[in-house]
């Protein structure tokens, strides 16, 4: 776990070789270090502040919450209803565990999700506010790297979605459109992005 592995770096974020460092990490790394990656699988939409966004009209009420690889589950190809190629798998989320808010960098993060071996590293998508210190909001990409979609490139981030394809999101998404594409059987209706 403390090996980098340039697949899971972008050339992109600053900071090359980062490591997360906790003690205990967990019981397989007694060290407390890990090397850290720059992506992460996308769980879903989060379970406690999806209502939320819902209620504040931010994104449509999903069927289902849950993405292609939402934790102890492991989704097959039937149960992508929304399709493959309109479903997320993994995005970026650059830079951690220094936390970055809106092209700024604060402090660290306390996040099991940096090390690209982590049993925390995917997350839930709930958004934040443009100058990514909310814990929920209509900002979609570029925010915030706590546990959200993230990168250093100028204007969106990459994700690879279930049929094997990459794409690059645009900065200006509304989190309605992550949010459906983050889903993976949600029934809502994708359209550019």
């Amino acid at each position: 776990m403390t090996h980098h592995l340039k697949i899971f770096q972008c050339p992109s974020a600053p900071e090359q070789n980062r490591f997360y460092t906790a003690w205990p990490f967990d019981t397989t790394n007694p060290q407390g270090k890990a090397a850290c990656g720059d992506y992460g699988p996308t769980w879903g939409i989060d379970p406690t502040y999806g209502p939320i966004l819902v209620v504040n009209q931010l994104i449509e009420c999903p069927g289902d919450y849950r993405g292609v690889l939402a934790p102890h589950e492991m989704a097959s190809f039937a149960q992508i209803t929304d399709g493959a190629s309109n479903t997320i798998l993994v995005t970026e989320d650059a830079g951690r565990p220094t936390l970055w808010q809106a092209g700024r960098r604060g402090g660290d993060l306390i996040n099991n999700g940096a090390p690209w071996a982590g049993y925390n590293n995917g997350f839930y998508l709930h958004g934040s506010n443009s100058d990514g210190t909310g814990a929920w909001g209509p900002c979609a990409i570029n925010c915030t790297n706590n546990r959200q979609v993230y990168s250093f490139h100028p204007g969106g981030a990459n994700a690879v979605f279930a049929d094997g394809s990459v794409h690059f999101l645009q900065k200006g998404i509304s989190i309605r459109t992550l949010a459906a594409l983050v889903t993976r059987a949600g029934g809502e209706v994708v359209g550019d992005y």
